[in-house]
């Protein structure tokens, strides 16, 4: 037996989040198996096994069920900041993502711990001062002539959006340029 008081990973919360947003009259198998399109079926079965999804019949049709016991994780609100200080960045183009993470690092008085910037692409890029102080000087190294993003991504070997993040901010203080789409040149 399951035990219900057991944490969801997240890709079990993302998931089960998916088939949440569906009605539940037109939540058949189907349905669901499109909406999932992409995702781990490994997650998928998982979830079937251990009975937190289920198989329903209502007026002759098969529909999916979520244990109820498992919508107070689903439904709870994620934490940005701690996203971003798991990670160490933290990107996003919504808008409500933004002011939810400025909030969140108001309330928590943390704005001083982490370096962000706003970017003429839309995106908004969030960095730790601890994560920035250690990509910061890999870059340096590897960017001592015109490149393009994928070949420092590549070079640095660091994750493609800490990489990102990591230019961005370097570019909003001058050291570097972008001479034309995500080709960077130090200054």
């Amino acid at each position: 037996m399951y035990n219900i008081d057991m944490d969801l990973t997240q890709d079990e919360l993302n998931i089960l989040r998916k088939i949440n947003f569906i009605k539940f009259n037109e939540r058949t198998k189907q349905k669901v198996v499109e909406v999932l399109e992409g995702v781990s079926p490994e997650v998928f079965t998982g979830l079937l096994s251990k009975g937190i999804l289920f198989e329903y019949e209502k007026e002759g049709q098969s529909l999916m069920g979520i244990d109820k016991n498992y919508f107070s994780q689903i439904n709870k609100k994620e934490s940005l900041i701690d996203k971003l200080f798991e990670d160490g960045f933290f990107i996003t183009e919504d808008k409500r993502e933004m002011h939810q993470i400025n909030n969140e690092l108001i309330e928590n008085q943390k704005q001083e711990q982490v370096k962000g910037i706003k970017s003429f692409d839309g995106k908004l890029y969030v960095i730790t001062l601890e994560k920035f102080s250690e990509a910061k000087p890999i870059i340096e190294k590897i960017l001592t002539d015109e490149m393009e993003f994928e070949l420092i991504h590549e070079q640095s070997g660091l994750e493609k959006g800490l990489c990102k993040a990591v230019l961005e901010v370097i570019k909003e203080s001058g050291e570097i340029i972008e001479k034309s789409k995500d080709v960077f040149k130090r200054i």
